[in-house]
């Protein structure tokens, strides 16, 4: 049995948000509450891990992600398999060591989420740098892993040389005030939005996010000053739905905000206030 493999704009237009769904951390699709399994990385096979899944009966999706597969399955504990035949030995350094593509690729979507920008610690500045917790959240927040396995992950990075240490050259990848360098400069277009065409069209990637947002972003009635303003949601409830769900920085996250704002897909209450990261009011827009 095979299971079924669904691209990442997908699954997340796809899901709901239910209070069963919420009792166990998980999710709602086609009617089955799915929980958050482990990333098989691009390379490994696939097949290998669902089917322990599988012989147990628990449904399965495969969430395809620049770093490999995510598995979301229904709650349970998978059965375990009779081993495989006799193979190398995994490397002892990583134990979820990814395909060099993946890390790859991996890189360039860390590089989109967090932010990159000169920093100063004990009077030596370090150009162009990110600070190693910001990654580690990043790793552990868009690839569901924990934190001893995104610090193997980053330490992957580090030596496979997409990303250097600044603070401590030679060092390894660390969590904290560590400071590290992406190896390839970002390319000017950080975050996937784009201004509308000659013919005032909405993007479609902007139109994407849009449609997953109206899925699963809670309205609901909200009062300020003794006024009441109907089946709404707030900027800053908005900008972390777009940090987890689209892995972007908050920066960024405010900017795609923005840019829905001047397509007129979500507006203020009031109509007082452009897109804000904060305790302002919105509604959606056009949703045609």
């Amino acid at each position: 049995m095979e299971p079924v493999i669904l691209a990442e704009v997908e699954f997340w237009r796809s899901i709901q948000r239910t209070p069963a769904a919420s009792q166990v951390g998980g999710v709602m699709l086609q009617e089955q509450v799915l929980v958050k399994g482990p990333l098989i990385p691009l390379g490994e096979n696939y097949k290998a891990v669902v089917a322990s899944y599988l012989a147990t009966g628990l449904y399965c999706i495969l969430v395809d992600t620049p770093a490999g597969y995510v598995l979301w399955h229904q709650p349970g504990t998978p059965k375990v398999m009779a081993p495989p035949p006799p193979s190398p030995p995994p490397r002892a350094e990583s134990p979820i060591s990814a395909a060099p593509p993946a890390l790859l690729a991996l890189t360039q979507a860390l590089q989109a989420g967090i932010e990159a920008k000169d920093r100063r610690y004990q009077f030596q500045t370090y150009p162009q740098a990110f600070v190693g917790s910001e990654a580690l959240e990043w790793l552990m927040r868009t690839q569901g892993l924990n934190r001893k396995q995104a610090l193997a992950l980053g330490q992957d990075l580090l030596k496979a040389g997409h990303i250097q240490r600044l603070d401590a050259p030679g060092g390894d990848f660390q969590e904290g005030n560590t400071f590290y360098r992406f190896a390839t400069p970002a390319t000017p277009a950080a975050i996937p939005v784009s201004p509308p065409d000659s013919l005032g069209n909405t993007p479609l990637d902007l139109e994407v996010i849009f449609q997953a947002m109206v899925a699963q972003l809670p309205l609901q009635d909200r009062w300020y000053q003794f006024r009441r303003y109907p089946q709404c949601f707030t900027g800053a409830e908005a900008v972390e739905w777009l940090m987890r769900t689209q892995g972007l920085s908050r920066k960024q996250a405010t900017q795609v905000g923005e840019e829905l704002c001047k397509l007129g897909l979500i507006r203020h209450s009031t109509g007082e206030h452009p897109f804000r990261d904060g305790n302002y009011f919105y509604g959606f827009g056009d949703q045609t």
